[in-house]
């Protein structure tokens, strides 16, 4: 890989991973500030939303938690000079692939029978 490409990736991988940062600190420190606005006097429907509304960020906060260690597992693979390469089939993940989903690991075939396989992959019917 050309040293300006991997460098170019190398920023772009950082700058989603800052942006993660800044994402999960946000929606914790929601959750966080939903449950402190609570008091003794809530009733079972301010309960209710303020559990719905925690809920909704730990879930948030857990996506972008997943998508921070896939980004750590890039800078690693780009690091080793795996980058690029499917994990599965050892074959070149096409370049718009990358571009569109930097942080993946494996090409459009083999995410497609992992899908398949564990059931969520998307008909385009």
């Amino acid at each position: 890989m050309d040293p300006l490409d991997t460098a170019r990736i190398r920023q772009t991988i950082e700058h989603r991973l800052e942006a993660l940062r800044g994402e999960i600190t946000d929606k914790l420190g929601d959750a966080a500030m939903v449950t402190a606005g609570l008091d003794r006097n809530a009733d079972a429907g301010d309960l209710s939303v303020a559990d719905d509304t925690v809920t909704a960020d730990f879930a948030d906060a857990r996506r972008d938690l997943d998508e921070y260690q896939a980004g750590r597992t890039a800078l690693a693979r780009l690091e080793s000079g795996d980058y690029g390469t499917c994990t599965d089939c050892g074959q070149a993940i096409a370049p718009a692939r990358l571009q569109a989903q930097p942080f993946a690991v494996r090409c459009i075939a083999c995410q497609t029978l992992r899908e398949r396989a564990a059931g969520t992959h998307r008909s385009t019917l």
